[in-house]
């Protein structure tokens, strides 16, 4: 009987520590959770001022900026980009990534959207306008018109 008694006290020591330990558990779970949070905030907000950069730089270069004004804020442009792509890169192999997936994928997206504008730049006021064969398909649709 003592040893059973033994046995049962043994039992309830194991499960007592258990939910001490539980209580340590739950202070980190919580910890994490902040920090999944913080993560998703990070990214809401840089996907946000990345989306509304892109917007202003549509409106901006959509009046007829020249192109000397686009080879000025070029490099500023592709600096941006990189860091950007840089930040996102070191909160995608973060411990945290997975609980904000969603909010890194529109962090993400955001970035496509600068590389794209950086892109279209380049070809429609630096490349384009300078192509020989673009510049005698024009002068020969205006002759058509006049």
């Amino acid at each position: 009987m003592v040893a059973c008694i033994d046995d049962i006290k043994t039992k309830i020591e194991t499960v007592k520590n258990k939910t001490d330990s539980s209580i340590i558990d739950e202070v980190a779970i919580d910890a994490y959770l902040d920090k999944i949070l913080a993560v998703r905030q990070i990214a809401d907000n840089m996907a946000s001022d990345v989306d509304n950069l892109v917007e202003d730089l549509y409106e901006f270069f959509s009046r007829d900026t020249s192109p000397e004004l686009f080879v000025e804020l070029r490099p500023y442009m592709e600096t941006l980009n990189a860091a950007a792509t840089r930040f996102y890169n070191y909160m995608k192999e973060s411990e945290y990534s997975a609980g904000a997936k969603a909010s890194l994928e529109e962090f993400r997206l955001s970035i496509g959207g600068l590389e794209e504008i950086i892109h279209d730049l380049v070809l429609f006021r630096i490349t384009l306008p300078n192509c020989p064969r673009l510049q005698e398909l024009a002068k020969r649709i205006n002759e058509m018109h006049a």
